[in-house]
């Protein structure tokens, strides 16, 4: 069997699977620059499919989907309609991350949205006088992006170092959808909440975008 008939195959088998035991999801598929993807603007229309743990699909795994905070879910779905950067949003919210050849379609599960900002840069040149006046307000340049956050470590201690305090710094790893190399160095993360976050590290890889993030104070 060459591959590709493995592959219509398998396309055959998850959209039989999704006809039977998925539910309907808005499909969206944003444009750039990127702002709100999930707004009414770039919705496709129905679509449905189910989304599974990896394993999920072999026989006796599928009820047990108990590990609620996984990443990264397999997508059981009409692959042809598929695209990497496609939203379906249902009773959750995922993105489509991964659309590998002979593979099940993978989706990343976000339950937060994410805002991106950076501040913009000095371009004056030579002798430049003091001034006193605050840095100009960061520029968003990605705004209401589907993502989510999981803590990654906490590190340091006041210098008093009492039993009852908190950590000094905490880090997130932070995992969304964007085009490669849009999200740099110290830009700053925004959650729905107002949390904000400094970009510490960031790279993009075959599941979209993780950055290591710290914590800001107010």
């Amino acid at each position: 069997m060459d591959g590709a008939l493995l592959q219509s195959k398998i396309a055959y088998g998850l959209q039989k699977a999704s006809n039977a035991v998925g539910t309907m999801h808005t499909q969206y598929r944003p444009g750039t620059p990127i702002n709100n993807p999930i707004s009414p603007v770039y919705a496709l229309g129905q679509i449905s499919c189910a989304f599974t743990l990896n394993g999920g699909m072999k026989p006796g795994a599928w009820a047990a989907q108990t590990q609620q905070n996984q990443l990264f879910w397999q997508i059981i779905a009409p692959v042809a309609q598929l695209q990497v950067g496609d939203y379906l949003v249902g009773q959750n919210t995922y993105c489509v991350v991964g659309l590998d050849a002979l593979m099940i379609p993978l989706a990343l599960r976000c339950t937060q949205t994410l805002t991106f900002s950076r501040q913009p840069k000095e371009t004056a040149a030579g002798l430049q006088p003091y001034s006193a006046l605050a840095a100009p307000a960061p520029v968003v340049y990605a705004q209401a992006i589907p993502g989510v956050l999981n803590i990654k470590k906490e590190t340091g201690r006041p210098q008093a170092a009492l039993p009852g305090d908190a950590s000094l710094r905490a880090f997130y790893a932070c995992n969304f959808y964007l085009p490669d190399g849009l999200v740099q160095h110290r830009d700053i993360v925004t959650d729905e909440n107002g949390t904000r976050y400094q970009v510490v590290s960031v790279s993009s890889g075959l599941l979209g975008t993780q950055a290591l993030v710290e914590v800001l104070e107010s």
